[in-house]
């Protein structure tokens, strides 16, 4: 599972994006790992266009 860090960082240009802080979780709930992470071109529900 991937969690956002910091909600409400969603930007609606012409194409929606998300951009910001995400934590990499195992299904038992350990941190895996922390990144960036960058999202374009879906929905507000989190579906592809």
């Amino acid at each position: 599972m991937i969690n956002a860090l910091i909600d409400h960082k969603m930007i609606d240009l012409s194409v929606r994006c998300w951009a910001g802080l995400a934590e990499l979780m195992s299904s038992a709930g350990d941190r895996l790992g922390r990144g960036y992470l960058e999202l374009t071109g879906y929905d507000g529900n989190g579906s592809p266009l």
